[in-house]
This record gives C-alpha cells, structure tokens and sequence, in this order.
C-alpha cells in the first residue's frame, strides 16, 4: 500500500514544519508527492486518498470548488488500498465514493453511479473512450481516478459505448508519470488460498531540465487470492512516456495485458420460463459465500492492448490546441459459462441449472477494435472583467466488433448443482477453433464547444455538443444487413458562486445521448432476440444538480441534490410470438442527495466516504402480459454509506477501518412478463480492517500491510440490472511487502 505508506512517512498530525497551505490544500509528505504525478500531489487532502484538483474533461485541471457537480478524484493510495489487491475489481475502489454502487466480480467490472449502471466499457483512459472492457479493466499503471457525476458528452465529446452507458457520469483513469524524483518499487501481495502477485514500478526523468520522463509498470498474477473456487492469471505491462516544455506537453501510453479467470462465477438469475416459474415463490437466503461455482472448463481469457497519445500545444498565452487519440484491440479468446454468464435458479431449494430452462452452457470469442480521435483549440480572452475560457472540438471514433463463423455461441451441457452445494460438471463438447467476420460497425463523429466565464466569485459554464452515430450490422459475405443513423444536440450548463475562499454553491445541467443499440446476444431464454439485428433508435438522459461545498482545514464537505431521467431500452417478452424483443419500452428516474466527506476530521484522524439516499423508479414503462406494470415501483436500493477511517499513532503505523451499508431492494424476478412476482433483497454492511508498518531493511523503505476484507465474512446478496444477483465475496486476508529503492 504505497499510499498508506506515504502516510505514515510523512505523518497526518499537522506540524508547521512540513505542511504547506494552498488555498486549504494540506500537502502530507514529500514521499507522497515524489510517487504520484507531481501537479496531482500539491492537491492531495490529508490522509492521501483524496485530491481537491482534478482532469474536467477537455477542459483541464480544476478545483473541485469549481466545478458544478460532484467530483471526486481517487488516488493512488485508494486504489491500493481497496481495490488493487485480493483480486478484487477495480469498482470494488470506486465504491468509496457513496454515489457508487460496487456490483463487480473477478469476472465483471460492473458499478452503479446514482443507480445507472456502468462497467470498465465505459471508462475513459487520459481523456480517450473505450480503452477498457467489462471484463479487464487494470489499475497498477493508474496514478489516480476522476469520478464525476453527471456531465459526460458536454465536457468529454463523443462517448461510444457498448455493453453499458456512462450516462451517469465521467470516471477517468490517469496513467503513472515519471516524478521529478526517481521511483524504483518491488511490491508483493499474498491473498485468499494460494494467490500471489507482484509489481514492479520504474519511473525516471531525463534531458534537458528533465523534460522527458518514462514510467514502467507490470504486472504478474497466478494462483487463487479468495476463499471460494477460482483461479487468476495475470500478465500486463504498460509503458508511460511524457515531455513538456515551456509549449508543449505531450503523453504516450502503451501496454498490454493478458488476464484469463477460470471458475469464479458469482452471477444467478432465475430462470424465466413459465415452465418453472410455480416452483418460484421466494428468494433464498445467500448461500454460503465460500462456496465454488465452476467446473471444468469453465473459463474467460483475454488480451488487452492499448496505445493513447495526448498532446497539448501553446501557441501564446491565449491561444492552444490539443490531440487526444487512441487505439484498442482487445480479443476475448475464451468466453466458456453457462448461457449468459450465469447460473439459472430453477426453484425455492436453490437448484442451479447451466441454461434458462434450455440446453446450457456456451462458448463464444469477442474480438474488437476502437479507434478514436479528438482534436481541438483553447481560447483564453477577457471580455470587460469577464474572463472566458472556451473550447472548440472535434472528434471521430469507430468500433469494429468480430463474431465467429461458425456462429455466436457454441452450446454444450455444462452441469448442475445447487446454492448450497456449488456447481460440478463437464462440458461434453470440444471448443472449436474459431474464424471470424467483421459483424458490427459502429461510426460516430461529433462537435463541441463549451464557455467557462469567470466574474468575480461567481463562474458561469455553457456549451453544446453534437455527435452523429451510424451503427451497422454486417452479414458473413461482407454485406450490409441493418443500419440507422442518429443524431442530437444537447447542452450542458453550470453555475458556481463563491462567497469566500472556503465555500461554494452550484447547479449543473448535463444531458447524455446514445448512439442506438444494434440488437444481438442472448435474451433470456437463452435463444436470439426476435428482432435480433435491428437498430434501436438512441435513448437520451437527463440530469440537474444542485449543491454545497465547503473546504477548511484540510476537509472538503459536498451536499447534492440531484434528478436524472433515462430513457429505458428494455427486454420485453410476447406472449404471441413466444420469444424475446428489446427496444425503448420506458423511463427510469432517480432522485436523491449525496453527502461526501473527504480529509482530516481530528488531529492523526482522516476520513473518506459519505452517505447517499436516492429513490429509484421507472415510470411510463410497458406492462406485461397480465396488464401489471412496474410504474413508480422501486428499482434500486434507496440508501448506500460508506466510511473508511484511518488512525496515525505515530509515524510508522497506520491503523484502518472501513464499512459500507448498501439499504434493501426490490427486485422482479420476471421483470416484464409477470411483475406480480416482487422479491425483497436484504440490506447488507461490511467492515474491513487492517494495518500498515513503515520500516527500513538494509537501508530499504519497506511497507507491510495486512487487511482483512468482510471482516465478519458476511453472505449477501447483490442486486444487479435490477433482477438479477451476484453473490459476495468471503473474507479475505491479505498481506503485502512493498520496497522502495
């Protein structure tokens, strides 16, 4: 924990000695900035895990006081403190911000922001779409995270997506650079029952005034880091090279990474067939969380690549451009599960089968490609006392998505077993070699200008954004099969007014549009949708934000009230043709408030969460097939908290806790075709617990960590896409040994 580390080197009990003040900014030690991107570290709150100072899209790095919406900006000692070890997914980080709802596994990165849910497809890497997928999304060569909620396309530009829609907000991973100090760490980690992994970070500057920099990280992963039956392998290395000058400055990314999960299923849903439905009558008590849902064959493996260059040049002090690209090849060459990745629940005794009520298991391979483009100018004048800031851009990305030959899915009988006593079984077909054809072809280019105008305390934000989206599917011959063409403008507005250093009062407006969904897949009978290949015309969100800020002392407070209305594109079953169709049958709505607490709250005491309530419904929905509709009925969970507290006793140790509550929820089994059926999810609280030691061997700064995820290993379930489960994960111990050099 590289972070905590930092911590008790630098100490949190503020002496004069060595904490600098800028504009309320605590700066803790000079070992955390030496190890994080040197810009970042001046901002970092005390304790380390946060900054007041973040990446707003294209149009740079703001205080979060300026900003009107909620932003926080994670840092590298949160990522390694709940996220990057015990092979936990990375949203497993994000859910220290109370507006984000962790709902990922080993083998999904799948999060909520305000109850809309997302996954790693929708992350941006340095300001570029679509780097990561749901299933890899890695984080050892991440310095720190923006979480912003709310405004996307307004202060990103176009946002291609699949498998999910950051319509809720911006979640930017920022990749390590080289510091001005040297950087040469070796960490190890032991996790679960056999898990090892371990990391290597290199970072040097170099040239004339050290104007270029190179940062290496890696990555090796292999054994079992849980308490219930998987297995991980991980093999990654990704290469940072920068340069700035008194013009420029310039960023270059590349890396690779080959992560493969065997086993480690924790996704279920009911099965939907009518069929089986009497034997349904309520939902079962989690089972066991130890226990193991794979069986032979069972397994996910990919590769991910990625190269991004960011560019910014100054022409004089009022006039700049920049270049944002980049280039994604990511190829699941192994995607063997039962049908749809889950395990089907086919009654009250908890039997699993690996089918909805059909013949069961699959293997599929997803290869892709994604390539964006954005570029733009930056325009610095004064208009009276009115400063201005405004942003011209444009932009072009294009997704090419692969399907095999010989057809989507190959299907095999996997097994069966039970919640109770876990999943067996042999698949009882070979996997076949695959060869592919190019299946989807999606093309957006888009346009954006936005205003930033300061007057005195108060700052103004307007701007409007366009993009036009082609989204095709292609037939094995090469030939066109559907196509649409979309297109929208929206804005995005905000206001924020300081009445002093210390506070600020804000409203954002921010609005998202999709690009329209090619239908394909598997609905949930496990059989193509009925109107598989047809385009589904782009369903857009809107949000409003109203909120508070006060930073003092090392301790920024943020009070929001917000609404979002998102358009619902739905699997809706038909009773005449017997089968599935998905299009835009609804809305849903959310409305709530978010506190968030980040800093010092005493003397050797630091703190990170907050509390949201929100009341999640659907409105103007379809009803199913008894007339009955899920229409002002509650979707998600209303409450979500969470609290990490850190202790410094004195300068080598560092003592931690955290717990997170997530509120009960109602979930509809058959969502849509019989919503009579309403089962209640259980509410569920976590604690962890841990402990750092800051030593020196042989003249070596070394950091032991110990931690213990789930302390009281609590079973639970956790609702996902509104009516389906995945099931927790045990308690897990885990212990590092990081080394500076």
């Amino acid at each position: 924990m590289s972070g905590i580390a930092a911590s008790i080197l630098g100490g949190y009990e503020v002496q004069a000695s060595n904490v600098t003040t800028l504009d309320e900014v605590v700066v803790n030690s000079d070992k955390y900035r030496n190890n994080a991107n040197d810009d970042v570290a001046k901002s970092t709150l005390p304790g380390g895990y946060t900054q007041t100072e973040g990446d707003f899209g294209y149009t740079g790095k703001k205080s979060t006081m300026d900003v009107p919406y909620t932003q926080v900006n994670l840092s590298r000692k949160t990522m390694e403190t709940f996220g990057e070890n015990a092979g936990k997914p990375f949203a497993a980080m994000l859910s220290t911000v109370p507006g984000v709802r962790n709902t990922a596994t080993a083998l999904h990165s799948d999060y909520y922001i305000r109850g809309i849910k997302l996954n790693g497809t929708s992350l941006t890497l340095n300001g570029v779409p679509l780097m990561f997928t749901q299933f890899s999304t890695p984080t050892f060569m991440i310095d720190h995270i923006n979480v912003l909620e709310g405004p996307n396309l307004g202060v990103s530009g176009t946002a291609p997506t699949y498998e999910s829609t950051p319509a809720a907000g911006v979640v930017n991973m920022v990749s390590k650079k080289a510091t001005e100090a040297p950087i040469t760490s070796y960490k190890q980690v032991f996790s679960g029952k056999s898990g090892f992994a371990e990391y290597l970070d290199v970072g040097r500057r170099f040239g004339k005034d050290n104007s270029w920099g190179i940062r290496v990280n890696t990555e090796v992963q292999d054994g079992n880091p849980t308490q219930y039956d998987a297995h991980i392998r991980a093999r990654g290395i990704y290469v940072n090279i920068d340069h700035k000058s008194d013009k420029s400055n310039t960023n270059f990314l590349i890396g690779e990474r080959l992560y493969r999960v065997d086993n480690g299923g924790r996704w279920f849903k009911f099965v939907q067939s009518k069929k089986y439905r009497s034997g349904i009558r309520f939902l079962p008590s989690a089972p066991d969380s130890s226990n193991g849902y794979g069986y032979e064959g069972m397994s996910k493996r990919n590769r991910d690549f990625e190269m991004i260059l960011n560019h910014e040049q100054k022409f004089n002090e009022h006039v700049s451009a920049f270049v944002n690209g980049g280039y994604n090849f990511n190829h699941m060459y192994r995607n063997a599960a039962p049908a749809s990745s889950r395990f089907w629940i086919y009654n009250d005794q908890g039997l699993l089968g690996d089918g909805n009520g059909t013949a069961g298991g699959y293997n599929s391979e997803t290869p892709q490609h994604c390539y964006y483009f954005q570029g733009g100018f930056k325009f610095d004048y004064d208009i009276g006392n009115v400063k201005n800031n405004t942003i011209v851009s444009l932009d072009r990305s294009y997704v090419y998505m692969d399907n095999g030959r010989l057809g989507k899915y190959i299907t095999y009988k996997a097994g069966e077993g039970t919640l109770n006593t876990g999943f067996s079984g042999v698949p009882n077909v070979p996997i076949p070699e695959y060869s592919y054809y190019r299946r989807t072809v999606n093309r957006y280019k888009g346009w954006s200008v936005i205003d930033n105008l300061s007057y005195g305390k108060a700052e103004f934000m307007v701007g409007f954004h366009r993009h036009d989206a082609s989204v095709n599917t292609k037939k094995q011959d090469g030939s066109y099969d559907k196509s649409v063409n979309s297109h929208a403008t929206m804005p995005t507005y905000g206001f924020t007014y300081k009445p002093n250093d210390n506070m600020s009062v804000y409203y954002g407006h921010s609005e998202y549009f999709d690009q329209g969904t090619a239908v394909s897949g598997m609905a949930g009978n496990g059989k193509p949708y009925l109107n598989d290949g047809d385009v589904i015309a782009p369903a857009k969100t809107k949000m409003d934000e109203i909120g508070f800020k006060y930073l003092k002392n090392g301790t920024l407070n943020t009070l929001s009230f917000f609404e979002t209305k998102q358009a619902q594109t739905l699997d809706v079953w038909s009773d005449k043709s017997n089968g599935w169709y998905k299009w835009n049958a609804g809305q849903q709505k959310y409305r709530g408030v978010e506190w968030t607490i980040q800093g010092k709250i005493a003397p050797k005491w630091n703190v990170l969460g907050g509390l949201m309530y929100e009341k999640a419904t659907r409105e103007k929905g379809i009803s199913d097939a008894n007339g009955l509709s899920l229409n002002g009925k509650k979707i998600q969970p209303s409450w979500h908290a969470t609290a990490a507290l850190e202790y410094n006793p004195n300068e080598q140790w560092t003592i931690l806790g955290r717990v997170e509550y997530t509120g009960s929820s109602d979930m509809y089994p058959f969502m849509d075709t019989d919503n009579s059926v309403k089962f209640r999810v259980p509410s569920y609280t976590t604690f962890d617990l841990g402990a750092s030691y800051n030593t020196k061997i042989g003249g070596v700064k070394t950091t032991f960590t110990l931690m213990i995820d789930n302390l009281f290993n609590k079973d639970y379930w956790v609702l996902y896409n509104t009516n389906d489960l995945h099931l927790s994960d045990p308690r897990t111990v885990w212990l590092s040994a990081k080394f500076e050099f």
